[in-house]
């Protein structure tokens, strides 16, 4: 049986060979009130994920659902256009959920790796933010045929 982690190398591979690559950085910011990563490109399909040292320092099922759910967002970067990700990004600070929508196909790729450490993650979220997105999220995440 593979592991969060070979799973996520696979997923890694996966994106190398549609040319798109990742490099992350541990604990790169101090908000620490629960497992938090994010992603930017740095150029043209070169991408950076960050996490907090709560992240870090996670079980490897969090973790590597964590980057895998930041991978699959460079990965839908690449079908969307800089116009509509902005767009995006904006309507999810609204709670619309359009964005709902989009963090949950980025969960997608977490599962992938570890549906049970994307569980766990999202239960971690219990009380910050957007409780009807959280509650979204969890049941597609519950429904998720691995």
């Amino acid at each position: 049986m593979s592991t969060p982690k070979d799973n996520f190398s696979i997923l890694m591979n996966y994106a190398a060979s549609c040319g798109v690559s990742f490099e992350i950085c541990f604990g790169a910011f101090e908000d620490n009130k629960v497992c938090n990563a994010g992603i930017c490109e740095l150029r043209d399909k070169h991408f950076r994920i960050i996490t907090n040292d709560k992240l870090a320092n996670a079980s490897d099922d969090m973790k590597y659902a964590a980057l895998a759910h930041e991978v699959g967002h460079g990965l839908i970067k690449l079908t969307q256009s800089d116009s509509e990700v902005l767009k995006l990004t904006m309507l999810r600070e609204l709670g619309h959920p359009e964005a709902t929508h989009n963090e949950i196909k980025a969960d997608q790729f977490a599962c992938m790796v570890s549906k049970k450490g994307m569980l766990k993650l999202l239960n971690s979220f219990e009380g910050y933010g957007n409780w009807i997105e959280l509650e979204m999220r969890k049941q597609a995440a519950k429904d998720f045929v691995e």
